[in-house]
């Protein structure tokens, strides 16, 4: 079975939707099962974002933070997210 294989579409959001590795066994476990990721920062990210906000995710893997942040913020706002790259190579 190949890494892709276990690859999930996972809503997390009505419309918002990420692409998780089912088996990585903290952040994408974790998605797959409960279709969401730290609940309780999301919720607070978005309470105190407002229209024309700018939001700056530092560490973004997926994306979580940063979709919900776009919709606070709007059109007139900014999402900047920066998320590290994992290369892995066989020898």
């Amino acid at each position: 079975m190949s890494r892709r294989d276990n690859r999930r579409t996972v809503e997390i959001a009505e419309g918002l939707y990420v692409s998780v590795d089912a088996r990585e066994p903290e952040f994408g476990t974790a998605i797959a099962r409960e279709e969401t990721w730290e609940p309780h920062i999301v919720e607070t990210n978005v309470a105190n974002l407002k229209q024309g906000d700018t939001f700056v995710d530092v560490g973004s893997n997926v994306g979580i933070m940063p979709f919900h942040a776009a919709r606070a913020v709007g059109a007139k706002g900014a999402v900047i997210a920066y998320g590290q790259i994992q290369l892995r190579a066989r020898h």
